[in-house]
């Protein structure tokens, strides 16, 4: 999504030995220059914001990329929040600015 808008999903930097190196942005940077273009609602974006982003709520990617959900807290309620955030972000179509 990020590359479809031209938003870069890697930076410059430094590391200890003094030589440059291409990271790769979190998923909070992306989300917050996805939120500067406006690409999501503001409903959908606050929702994506609790579910996915911010460490302080819910945070279902992290708990899930990480493996640290014990089985049993795998509930239908988890999972009715995942279907849910991949339908929101089934319904958003970008593409490049004209020109290019």
């Amino acid at each position: 999504m990020c590359e479809d808008i031209e938003i870069p999903i890697t930076y410059q930097t430094t590391n200890e030995n003094g030589f440059s190196v291409t990271r790769f942005k979190t998923l909070s940077n992306l989300f917050s220059n996805l939120q500067e273009v406006k690409v999501f609602q503001e409903k959908d974006e606050a929702i994506l914001k609790y579910l996915v982003i911010d460490p302080e709520h819910s945070n279902i990617r992290n708990e899930i990329a990480h493996g640290l959900f014990d089985p049993q807290e795998y509930t239908p309620l988890i999972g009715l929040r995942i279907i849910g955030v991949i339908l929101i972000l089934s319904t958003y179509r970008v593409s490049r600015k004209e020109g290019n």
